[in-house]
This record gives structure tokens, C-alpha cells and sequence, in this order.
């Protein structure tokens, strides 16, 4: 699942509620986390994907948690700096 945060994490399917005449809804819950920050999303959203799909990607950012307690919020990993990114496009191209 990707948080807020655009984070691919690893995550939980808690419920899912169907009604009729409208697209089921996932309760989710991200692994590492507080249940607080656990979410509702459409079943077709853009922000699950399979299983390891992104988690297991050594290429984009991920959180890195304290392995002894656990805690949140993690630290991010591997974070990519959009601006530093751009900054050496502009320079390759001059």
C-alpha cells in the first residue's frame, strides 16, 4: 500500500465493506504502524498493489523502523530528492 506520504509499505487487509451500487471499500492497516493511522480505500485504488510489488524495491524510498521497539513514525529510507533530481536534468541538458 502507498501512505499519504507516497510510501509503498507493507500493509494489512483488515475489512471489507461491500454495499450495493457501490464499489467495495478495503480497511486497511499499515504493518509497523498505530492502528490510528490505519485507512479506508476503494478497492480499485491506485495506492494498493500486489504483495512485495514496490516493498520489495531496493530503488524507492521505504521506512526504515527501529527494529528494537517498533516505533512509529519511522524514519524514511532511500529518499529521493525530486528537486535534486531535477537540478542535475537541467544541468545535462546546458
Amino acid at each position: 500500500m502507498r501512505d499519504k506520504n507516497f510510501i509503498w509499505c507493507e500493509g494489512t487487509l483488515k475489512l471489507i465493506i461491500e454495499a450495493i451500487s457501490r464499489e467495495p471499500l478495503y480497511v486497511v492497516h499499515y504493518e509497523g504502524f498505530a492502528q490510528d493511522t490505519d485507512e479506508v480505500l476503494f478497492r480499485n485504488s491506485s495506492r494498493l498493489a500486489r504483495p512485495g510489488t514496490y516493498t520489495l524495491r531496493s530503488d524507492i524510498p521505504r521506512y526504515k523502523f527501529d527494529e528494537v521497539n517498533k516505533k512509529s513514525p519511522p524514519q524514511v529510507e532511500n529518499k529521493i530528492s525530486l528537486l535534486s533530481d531535477l537540478n542535475l536534468a537541467i544541468e545535462k541538458e546546458d
